[in-house]
């Protein structure tokens, strides 16, 4: 079972931690990782799995072949082919609520979200709040797939476990998210 790890490009301390516990909870239990490469969250998954020992079990789904200098780095990518991957460009174009207003370089970073959805069988989401952004599209997204979608906005007392989550996968046993 592969799970994304998306989120905000500024995490605060709990989002940070929590994404760390939950990307090496996901690696424990023998999940792979899926996640876009950005500043933020993306990152600190990737550096999460390289401290765990894990980094050939992270997919990094790229827009284009030198985005954010992951290229230097010994990961399995995925870089997005306007002709391999059409059906993520029809999707994304689908699924955005406005998409006359998107410029080309959006449509790969949006093409590269439902990648990352098409991907992944259920996505951990750390957002900075609102429906707008490469987050909550990644997560409209996968909830349109049918895929589940675990949120923790970072409050210290509040918000889902995330490791319950991926723990709950290799068990098989439900765990209440918070969806929007």
């Amino acid at each position: 079972m592969t799970v994304a790890v998306v989120g905000t490009r500024h995490p605060n301390g709990v989002q940070k931690q929590r994404c760390r516990e939950a990307v090496q909870a996901a690696l424990r239990a023998g999940h792979p990782i899926v996640t876009g490469g950005a500043p933020g969250i993306d990152s600190i998954a990737v550096h999460a799995a390289q401290a765990a020992g894990c980094a050939e079990r992270v997919t990094l789904v790229l827009p284009w072949e030198r985005f954010q200098g992951w290229q230097d780095l010994r990961l399995r990518r995925v870089v997005l082919d306007p002709e391999e991957h059409a059906g993520w460009l029809r999707e994304a174009r689908r699924l955005h609520p406005v998409p006359e207003r998107v410029s080309r370089g959006a449509w790969l970073l949006l093409a590269r979200d439902v990648g990352i959805a098409t991907i992944a069988d259920i996505v951990l989401s750390f957002p900075q709040g609102g429906d707008r952004g490469g987050t909550a599209f990644t997560c409209r997204t996968a909830r349109a797939l049918g895929k589940p979608v675990h949120e923790d906005v970072g409050h210290p007392r509040g918000g889902l476990d995330l490791c319950r989550a991926v723990e709950a996968l290799s068990a098989r046993t439900p765990v209440a998210a918070a969806t929007r």
